[in-house]
């Protein structure tokens, strides 16, 4: 079976740097690998959260809770890309 790309952390990366509009190459090494750590954290505490709470839902509170973080990351982006 051929992996899904998107499944990829390092593809969420990527898309990730494109969001914010960094290159990673034109990332110094001490900045680049404290990004990469709080991402990939980032990551790790999503999924802690959704298979510690959220998979114990009903499928509409799922949705609910999903829409939730969903609304809050964009809020948080949207700030953060209108802040310059």
């Amino acid at each position: 079976m051929k992996e899904n790309q998107n499944l990829l952390i390092r593809t969420q990366w990527l898309q990730y740097l494109e969001l914010v509009r960094v290159r990673e190459s034109d990332l110094p090494p001490d900045q680049k690998r404290e990004m990469q750590r709080a991402f990939y954290a980032g990551i790790g505490q999503t999924l802690v959260l959704l298979h510690q709470d959220v998979a114990s839902m009903t499928e509409a509170q799922a949705e609910a809770a999903l829409e939730s973080l969903l609304k809050q990351v964009g809020e948080f982006c949207h700030n953060e890309l209108n802040k310059n």
